[in-house]
């Protein structure tokens, strides 16, 4: 089951970039965001009432910085990275997540480092770095600037994610992820009202559509497996296993975008894929050692 949340979960996030990419042709950044964690929320409610979890939130406030870390800035910061960089190297950059999620569950919550985690980690770093290309100066550095953010504060709402599941290891998954929807949905009407578009919307089908994929698909549904994901397994094995959507946006990108990526990009998203299947192969060690 754990098998096919992480298959959906790939393809859900990792077509997103595409579906934003597009989108942000006819809508400006803050008013897209508000419009997708809106039908999140929506679609959300809907199913938490459905399925008879909506109850009261065993913590405001962990619920407040789980949807601000988790869901709210990464969002905007998504979003925001894709005004001024294309979706494949976005997407790359943002998945620098895992990174942030191992140093954080290190230094915050003091978890013991396996000695194994050096190489994938030393290879999805090179992947990640013949990728961006850091040599070369390119001009759309504030799109590499957000998408980085954007990695940092997932990085910091996984680790939420556990110490909510170590404090509260009963709050239901539905009742967690409608509770912290409900305060991202807050805070982007904030920084929606803050910082207005001077962008006009083009209201057509395609908008629409994206709307509906990236608030039911990429926000409710894919979070919801998200935090299910944490709950059940390790954050940085979760984590350094995510770093595969990048590489499917970037296939994704290619066909419908037409982005062209060099052989350093094919060659770093080799080393990435590698390195999660090391992680998977010691994974299926350990469970067969159990």
């Amino acid at each position: 089951m754990l098998y096919i949340a992480f298959v959906l979960l790939i393809l859900g996030w990792s077509y997103t970039a595409v579906v934003t990419k597009i989108a942000l042709n006819y809508i400006g950044p803050f008013e897209f965001t508000l419009w997708r964690v809106l039908v999140g929320f929506f679609f959300l409610f809907l199913i938490t009432v459905f399925m008879k979890k909506l109850e009261k939130p065993k913590s405001l406030m962990w619920a407040f910085l789980l949807g601000l870390f988790q869901n709210a800035l990464p969002v905007i910061f998504y979003n925001l990275a894709l005004v001024y960089s294309s979706a494949g190297k976005v997407t790359v950059l943002g998945y620098i997540m895992p990174f942030w999620t191992i140093l954080l569950e290190r230094l915050i919550l003091r978890t013991k480092f396996e000695k194994f985690k050096y190489i994938p980690i030393g290879l999805s770093f090179v992947g990640l770095i013949l990728i961006m290309e850091p040599w070369c100066f390119r001009s759309s550095i504030l799109g590499y600037l957000f998408a980085i953010l954007y990695g940092i504060s997932w990085g910091i709402g996984n680790v939420i994610s556990v110490i909510i599941w170590e404090k509260y290891p009963h709050w239901d998954v539905f009742s967690l992820t409608f509770w912290q929807m409900v305060f991202v949905v807050v805070i982007v009407v904030f920084f929606s009202l803050l910082l207005p578009s001077s962008k006009t919307t083009q209201i057509n089908s395609y908008l629409i559509f994206a709307i509906l994929y990236t608030g039911t698909i990429a926000t409710a549904f894919a979070w919801f497996l998200w935090i299910l994901l944490l709950k059940k397994l390790p954050a940085s094995i979760v984590g350094l296993s995510s770093l595969s959507i990048p590489v499917f946006a970037m296939i994704e990108s290619c066909i419908q975008l037409h982005e062209k990526f060099s052989f350093l990009d094919l060659t770093g998203s080799f080393l990435i894929i590698l390195s999660l299947l090391i992680i998977y192969l010691h994974s299926l060690q350990k469970k067969t050692q159990n």
